[in-house]
């Protein structure tokens, strides 16, 4: 049995490890210290199910002790040719576990061939505020990818890198491909919040905004992305969503304006089920299939890659 974390150039391979003075061992399982430390260092794991741990690292940007949760495919392997990667947002009122917690999700993402890794966002809609300087979950992510880059043998190349979510965590998705362009190749909200916040809709059609998006329409709608859909050109796009969603008006404005702009994608607006978490379920074979037919698949990658320093926190 192999351990999942990987620390500067050296891999921990065994069961048990010591990340900074925190012993981490399953009972009478011999302990590897990694001789060189990632430069986000993952304060403790906890292993859930097969190939699944929920992990904890120090967040600078939220001034706490924040989690993720990873999911490793069959096969993976901590040294080597890195793995394919996709970053998965939760929406409002789920967390992190809310996949692997399901039963009908997890062995989903299990039998996915590319590293899962999932942050917990709240009820924050992976924003930073302008109201409220210590929310800052847009960043939050930012962290995430760079624990799990420095930590993960995985890719470090847009080819190889995906972003997955659903209700507010689509919202969330789609807001850091527009602000970081170029920087991942798939992208696939369900459910997702895609012209949000947007008061022409309404209210059946649209979301309240909470209140550290500030208080008037003018400071609100800083936030929607999609007035910067551009941004997303190039990369491959599936949306899902349901005739009965009440966010079924903003995928048709989503598909509308890809459509105008010769930007290549597919829509799925025929799902059964609303904006729910069966939609959810229901949806993620879709999603699982898609960014594995457009990921980079493993393979070496190019020493360039590896060199990108795109993650500083703003």
């Amino acid at each position: 049995m192999r351990w999942y974390l990987r620390g500067g150039i050296r891999a921990c391979m065994v069961v048990a490890l010591s990340i900074t003075g925190i012993a981490l061992a399953t009972a009478g399982a011999p302990v590897d210290t990694c001789e060189e430390g990632a430069e986000w260092e993952i304060t403790s794991q906890t292993l859930l199910a097969e190939n699944i741990y929920e992990c904890a690292f120090d967040s600078i940007a939220l001034a706490k002790e924040m989690k993720f949760s990873v999911l490793f495919p069959t096969g993976y392997t901590p040294d080597g040719p890195a793995f394919p990667v996709v970053y998965l947002l939760h929406g409002a009122g789920r967390t992190h576990l809310s996949l692997i917690d399901d039963d009908v999700t997890r062995p989903l993402l299990q039998a996915a061939s590319f590293v899962t890794v999932m942050p917990n966002g709240g009820t924050n809609w992976w924003i930073d505020s302008h109201v409220v300087a210590t929310h800052r979950y847009q960043s939050f992510i930012t962290e995430t990818i760079q624990v799990a880059e420095d930590n993960f043998n995985v890719k470090l190349n847009p080819e190889g890198r995906g972003l997955a979510g659903w209700s507010m965590g689509g919202f969330g998705l789609f807001s850091y491909a527009v602000r970081y362009p170029g920087k991942f190749s798939v992208m696939t909200p369900i459910i997702g919040v895609l012209d949000f916040p947007n008061d022409e809709y309404a209210t059946e059609w649209n979301h309240s905004v909470p209140s550290f998006f500030g208080a008037t329409i003018g400071e609100q709608e800083q936030y929607n992305p999609f007035p910067h859909i551009e941004q997303i050109r190039g990369m491959k796009i599936l949306h899902i969503t349901s005739p009965t969603a009440f966010d079924f008006q903003m995928n048709n404005a989503f598909d509308q304006r890809l459509t105008q702009l010769g930007i290549g994608h597919t829509y799925n607006g025929t799902m059964i089920g609303g904006h729910s978490f069966t939609l959810v379920q229901n949806s993620i074979p879709q999603v699982v299939a898609f960014q594995e037919q457009y990921l980079e698949p493993r393979k070496p990658e190019s020493l360039a890659a590896a060199n990108e320093d795109w993650l500083g926190l703003q």
